[in-house]
């Protein structure tokens, strides 16, 4: 596409990476991307939003970018329990039971010879699930973060990658005093029907293929907020912003066309539909700090088809190479 041809360029700035020789003079898509018509357009990725971002209605804090200090891993076994639910159509979430529940704290392969433990939700949706202390050894070089697959006969498949796990709130489990618990949770599952109206209202029936991928992004601060007004896409290895999916950002936790949200709003989410399966997609956050235009966040996600990625975009927790 016209618009992705581009220059991009990356310099360390102000503690993180910016971005600088757009062909527009500010950094972002030009031609056919610019202005109105880009913030309109879901085929639009990585444009500049006008303000800085912000997250509970002041300032977002990007102290940490590019010096993030990862959480320490528990030394006894964890028990997390919580609910497994399903999205509903008006955004809200309902308890859904039957939900098989997948977990891996090596996120490199989600092989059945890697996986933790699996269980499957009773009939009110709840479910417990068991990480030894010891599976901490494998994780992913991201802290104490985790992969889920979750799914059921007639829901999308849900994998959800880089998913922290707050050992910070774990209490001594109330059964077993050598273990810890969290509580609460939860697992969210989109049913084939809430999509099907999703991709409706979106107006996108005709184009919407099941036979690629989408990602389901959450933008959050240091503080772990969700971050407003900052702008996600995809990028190849050089950098550029590629085409061939379609970009929404959400209001309330539910998608919505370019020209009502042209930016993440507060509640920090966004969508990238019909992405490319078996790549692994360099999806990336762009915002406005200190006046320069910022690669905020930053995660490498496989992709699959028929199969919905959620993951969450914290900062950088070191410079970008």
């Amino acid at each position: 596409m016209s618009h992705h041809v581009l220059r991009w360029c990356l310099c360390l700035g102000a503690g993180a990476w910016a971005l600088s020789c757009g062909d527009n003079g500010n950094g972002t898509n030009g031609g056919s991307c610019a202005g109105d018509k880009g913030k309109n357009d879901p085929t639009c990725q990585l444009l500049l939003p006008d303000g800085d971002p912000k997250a509970a209605g002041a300032a977002a804090d990007y102290s940490c970018l590019a010096k993030v200090t990862l959480e320490t891993p528990p030394d006894k076994d964890l028990i997390i329990r919580g609910k497994t639910q399903q999205r509903l159509s008006n955004g809200d979430d309902e308890d859904k039971g039957g939900v098989t529940v997948e977990v891996w704290t090596d996120q490199t392969t989600l092989s059945e010879a890697t996986r933790i433990a699996t269980v499957t939700s009773d009939a009110a949706g709840d479910y417990e699930i068991e990480i030894p202390a010891t599976a901490w050894a494998s994780a992913s070089a991201k802290g104490v973060r985790v992969a889920w697959r979750i799914g059921s006969t007639d829901t999308v498949p849900t994998v959800e990658y880089n998913d922290p796990i707050p050992i910070s709130e774990a209490q001594v489990d109330g059964t077993d005093p050598n273990k810890l618990a969290l509580e609460g949770l939860n697992r969210i599952t989109v049913t084939r029907s809430t999509l099907q109206t999703i991709v409706s209202l979106l107006g996108i029936t005709a184009d919407y293929d099941k036979t690629k991928g989408i990602i389901l992004g959450v933008v959050r601060d240091c503080k772990r907020r969700e971050v407003e007004n900052v702008s996600a896409g995809i990028v190849d290895a050089a950098g550029k912003p590629i085409g061939g999916h379609l970009l929404y950002y959400f209001r309330s936790k539910f998608p919505v066309i370019r020209s009502q949200q042209p930016f993440t709003s507060d509640d920090g989410y966004f969508v990238l539909i019909n992405v490319d399966p078996d790549t692994d997609a360099d999806v990336r956050v762009v915002g406005k700090l200190s006046g320069q235009e910022t690669v905020l966040s930053r995660q490498v996600v496989p992709v699959s088809a028929d199969t919905i990625v959620i993951a969450d975009f914290d900062p950088l927790p070191e410079p970008l190479k």
